[in-house]
Protein backbone atom coordinates (compact mmCIF):
# COMPACT_ATOMS: atom_id res chain seq x y z
CA UNK A 1 0.00 0.00 0.00
CA UNK A 2 2.85 2.41 0.74
CA UNK A 3 4.26 1.77 -2.73
CA UNK A 4 0.92 2.74 -4.37
CA UNK A 5 0.84 5.97 -2.42
CA UNK A 6 4.31 6.93 -3.72
CA UNK A 7 3.27 6.14 -7.30
CA UNK A 8 0.13 8.26 -7.01
CA UNK A 9 2.03 11.17 -5.46
CA UNK A 10 4.76 10.94 -8.12
CA UNK A 11 2.20 11.08 -10.91
CA UNK A 12 0.48 14.03 -9.24
CA UNK A 13 3.79 15.94 -8.94
CA UNK A 14 4.65 15.32 -12.59
CA UNK A 15 1.22 16.52 -13.73
CA UNK A 16 1.45 19.62 -11.53
CA UNK A 17 4.88 20.43 -12.99
CA UNK A 18 3.61 20.12 -16.58
CA UNK A 19 0.64 22.36 -15.80
CA UNK A 20 2.92 25.14 -14.54
CA UNK A 21 5.11 25.20 -17.68
CA UNK A 22 4.29 28.07 -20.05
CA UNK A 23 4.92 28.01 -23.74
CA UNK A 24 5.25 31.04 -26.04
CA UNK A 25 1.61 30.71 -27.04
CA UNK A 26 0.41 30.26 -23.45
CA UNK A 27 1.20 33.73 -22.15
CA UNK A 28 -0.46 34.96 -18.95
CA UNK A 29 -3.93 36.46 -19.17
CA UNK A 30 -5.66 38.64 -16.62
CA UNK A 31 -7.46 36.07 -14.50
CA UNK A 32 -10.01 38.59 -13.22
CA UNK A 33 -11.63 39.86 -16.41
CA UNK A 34 -9.66 38.61 -19.43
CA UNK A 35 -9.59 42.12 -20.93
CA UNK A 36 -5.86 42.06 -21.62
CA UNK A 37 -3.25 39.82 -23.15
CA UNK A 38 0.54 39.87 -23.26
CA UNK A 39 1.49 39.23 -26.87
CA UNK A 40 4.70 37.46 -27.87
CA UNK A 41 6.54 39.95 -30.10
CA UNK A 42 8.41 37.13 -31.85
CA UNK A 43 5.19 35.36 -32.91
CA UNK A 44 4.76 35.24 -36.68
CA UNK A 45 2.49 38.05 -37.81
CA UNK A 46 2.95 40.14 -34.68
CA UNK A 47 6.66 40.61 -35.47
CA UNK A 48 5.76 41.93 -38.95
CA UNK A 49 3.18 44.35 -37.50
CA UNK A 50 5.73 45.65 -34.98
CA UNK A 51 8.21 46.39 -37.76
CA UNK A 52 5.62 47.89 -40.12
CA UNK A 53 4.17 50.18 -37.43
CA UNK A 54 7.60 50.97 -35.94
CA UNK A 55 6.28 50.16 -32.49
CA UNK A 56 9.68 49.40 -31.04
CA UNK A 57 12.89 47.59 -31.75
CA UNK A 58 14.78 44.55 -30.50
CA UNK A 59 15.54 43.24 -28.06
CA UNK A 60 11.93 42.20 -27.55
CA UNK A 61 10.89 40.74 -24.23
CA UNK A 62 7.84 39.38 -22.43
CA UNK A 63 6.56 41.67 -19.65
CA UNK A 64 5.95 39.95 -16.35
CA UNK A 65 2.56 39.87 -14.69
CA UNK A 66 4.02 42.22 -12.07
CA UNK A 67 4.98 44.73 -14.82
CA UNK A 68 1.44 44.63 -16.18
CA UNK A 69 -0.13 44.88 -12.72
CA UNK A 70 1.93 47.99 -11.98
CA UNK A 71 0.86 49.49 -15.31
CA UNK A 72 -2.80 48.60 -14.79
CA UNK A 73 -2.81 50.09 -11.28
CA UNK A 74 -1.89 53.58 -12.54
CA UNK A 75 -3.46 53.49 -16.02
CA UNK A 76 -6.93 54.68 -14.96
CA UNK A 77 -5.59 57.83 -13.28
CA UNK A 78 -3.28 58.53 -16.21
CA UNK A 79 -6.17 58.33 -18.69
CA UNK A 80 -8.38 60.58 -16.51
CA UNK A 81 -5.62 63.20 -16.60
CA UNK A 82 -5.21 62.75 -20.38
CA UNK A 83 -8.67 62.45 -21.97
CA UNK A 84 -9.26 62.27 -25.72
CA UNK A 85 -9.61 65.49 -27.74
CA UNK A 86 -13.40 65.32 -27.44
CA UNK A 87 -13.09 65.18 -23.64
CA UNK A 88 -14.27 61.58 -23.50
CA UNK A 89 -12.69 59.53 -20.73
CA UNK A 90 -11.94 55.86 -21.15
CA UNK A 91 -13.75 53.15 -19.17
CA UNK A 92 -11.21 50.32 -19.21
CA UNK A 93 -13.89 47.75 -18.39
CA UNK A 94 -15.04 48.13 -22.00
CA UNK A 95 -11.58 47.99 -23.59
CA UNK A 96 -9.36 45.15 -24.68
CA UNK A 97 -5.67 45.74 -24.08
CA UNK A 98 -2.66 44.17 -25.79
CA UNK A 99 0.80 44.46 -24.26
CA UNK A 100 4.10 44.02 -26.11
CA UNK A 101 7.55 44.30 -24.55
CA UNK A 102 10.06 46.07 -26.77
CA UNK A 103 12.89 48.59 -26.69
CA UNK A 104 12.74 52.34 -27.44
CA UNK A 105 15.66 54.70 -27.09
CA UNK A 106 17.67 51.88 -25.46
CA UNK A 107 15.06 51.42 -22.71
CA UNK A 108 12.70 48.56 -22.01
CA UNK A 109 9.14 49.71 -22.61
CA UNK A 110 5.72 48.11 -22.77
CA UNK A 111 3.59 49.06 -25.76
CA UNK A 112 -0.12 49.19 -24.91
CA UNK A 113 -2.63 48.89 -27.74
CA UNK A 114 -6.20 49.45 -26.49
CA UNK A 115 -9.53 49.16 -28.25
CA UNK A 116 -13.24 49.07 -27.47
CA UNK A 117 -15.73 46.71 -29.11
CA UNK A 118 -14.01 43.75 -27.53
CA UNK A 119 -16.92 41.50 -28.45
CA UNK A 120 -16.39 42.23 -32.17
CA UNK A 121 -12.85 40.95 -32.07
CA UNK A 122 -13.86 37.57 -30.62
CA UNK A 123 -10.70 35.53 -29.95
CA UNK A 124 -8.60 37.20 -32.67
CA UNK A 125 -7.32 39.93 -30.35
CA UNK A 126 -5.55 37.36 -28.15
CA UNK A 127 -3.20 36.35 -30.99
CA UNK A 128 -3.16 39.24 -33.48
CA UNK A 129 -2.37 42.90 -33.06
CA UNK A 130 -5.56 44.95 -33.58
CA UNK A 131 -4.82 47.75 -36.05
CA UNK A 132 -7.47 50.39 -36.82
CA UNK A 133 -6.90 53.65 -38.73
CA UNK A 134 -9.71 55.77 -37.27
CA UNK A 135 -12.20 55.27 -34.46
CA UNK A 136 -11.36 58.19 -32.18
CA UNK A 137 -11.10 57.57 -28.43
CA UNK A 138 -12.25 54.02 -29.00
CA UNK A 139 -8.63 53.19 -29.91
CA UNK A 140 -5.47 54.42 -28.21
CA UNK A 141 -1.83 53.49 -27.82
CA UNK A 142 0.73 54.42 -25.21
CA UNK A 143 4.17 53.33 -24.01
CA UNK A 144 4.93 52.47 -20.40
CA UNK A 145 8.44 52.58 -18.93
CA UNK A 146 8.56 49.94 -16.16
CA UNK A 147 11.75 51.30 -14.57
CA UNK A 148 10.14 54.67 -13.84
CA UNK A 149 6.42 53.70 -13.91
CA UNK A 150 5.77 56.47 -16.44
CA UNK A 151 3.60 56.62 -19.54
CA UNK A 152 4.85 58.38 -22.67
CA UNK A 153 3.52 59.15 -26.15
CA UNK A 154 -0.20 58.63 -25.60
CA UNK A 155 -2.04 58.65 -28.91
CA UNK A 156 -5.78 58.40 -29.50
CA UNK A 157 -6.86 57.47 -33.02
CA UNK A 158 -8.31 60.18 -35.23
CA UNK A 159 -11.93 60.35 -36.40
CA UNK A 160 -12.90 59.90 -40.04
Amino acid sequence: MNYNWYVVMSIFCVLAAFKSIRTKNDLPLNKLNNNFVILDPTQHGIDADIKALRIGSPPYWIPTEKDIQTLENILVDFLKQNPARNGKTVDLNNYGRQYIGCTRNYRKVIYLNAFCHLERERERWKNQLIIVQDGGACYFQVYFIPDTSQFVDLSYNGEA
